[in-house]
């Protein structure tokens, strides 16, 4: 079977629908369509939520492109106003890369007032991700003020009592922490419902093992 270049591949591209897009985008296996691909169909192609945060993935579970990380920061800082921004913080959490080097940009990503409260609150969820990682490899990657400044953000984010989706973030993250167990068995009846969670409510994010 003959192999075509990437302009061929992008003009192929362009024949298809929204519908067909989604199914390509999607992952089938451990096949998923390459950072560089993902990139060219977010910037040209994809006018829906759905193939853009698919596109966005496509460039986050790519190991092989050493520059998707920074990428995805700079439409972060372009989208973090917009409801559109949470799901940018989603992609970038996705497993498989060292995210604990991304733990000093979580925590003012929380603290930037001009960000969405979907984005600030999805901050929350990216820093469990770091300490997760962080706490699985065996070199400790982040500093004692950085890990200051996540228990911090963590305190902070459990008392923000506009923001249900930032509290849910840091039940999370408090688990993981640990020393919070006060503020969570304060939270454990809490029943702000979580943003693009349903029926979840805080008090089932502070319960959570």
């Amino acid at each position: 079977m003959p192999k075509h270049g990437f302009k061929w591949r992008t003009q192929k591209l362009k024949e298809l629908d929204e519908a067909e897009l989604n199914v390509l985008l999607a992952p089938h296996g451990d096949h998923r369509v390459s950072a560089r691909l993902g990139r060219w169909i977010y910037e040209n192609l994809a006018t829906s939520e759905v193939t853009k945060i698919r596109a966005l993935e496509c460039i986050a579970w790519d190991e092989s492109a050493p520059w998707g990380n920074a990428y995805l920061w700079r439409e972060l800082e372009n989208h973090k106003s917009e409801p559109f921004g949470d799901w940018v913080v989603v992609a970038l959490t996705r497993p498989g890369v060292d995210k604990a080097r991304d733990a000093e940009k979580f925590v003012a990503l929380y603290a930037d007032p001009s960000a969405h409260e979907l984005t600030r609150g999805s901050a929350l969820f990216g820093l469990n991700n770091s300490v997760t990682l962080a706490r699985f490899i065996r070199t400790d990657p982040l500093s004692p003020e950085v890990w200051t400044a996540v228990r911090d953000t963590c305190a902070k984010a459990l008392n923000d009592r506009e923001n249900a989706y930032a509290r849910a973030g840091a039940c999370w993250l408090a688990h993981q922490l640990g020393g919070f167990e006060g503020e969570l068995e304060s939270l454990a009846n809490d029943t702000s419902k979580v943003p693009l969670y349903g029926e979840t409510t805080v008090a089932d994010f502070a319960r959570a093992d």
